[in-house]
């Protein structure tokens, strides 16, 4: 089910997801319970629509001990990224 994000309209998209899911965050408190099934639900509902390419993630290792080091998830996962788009040549 993995989406990338190839247009302007595709960020637009990811931008509103993303706070989307932070108001609800506030609003129903336990982000480990709730947070996964919601990414489920939006991937699924954007992958329906067929209108843009976007990249659902989650990420574990966010939380102390790995919280701002170099091997908390979302550290990992761009550096990733970053290695792989240079080996496809991409910027």
């Amino acid at each position: 089910m993995e989406q990338t994000a190839t247009s302007a309209p595709g960020a637009e998209v990811a931008g509103r997801l993303a706070r989307h899911l932070q108001c609800l965050a506030r609003e129903i408190g336990e982000r480990n319970v709730w947070r996964p099934a919601a990414l489920r639900a939006a991937a699924s509902y954007v992958c329906d629509q067929k209108t843009v390419r976007l990249r659902f993630v989650a990420f574990v290792n966010e939380e102390p001990p790995f919280f701002a080091t170099p091997l908390q998830g979302n550290e990992v996962y761009a550096r990733r990224a970053r290695r792989e788009r240079a080996r496809r040549g991409e910027r």
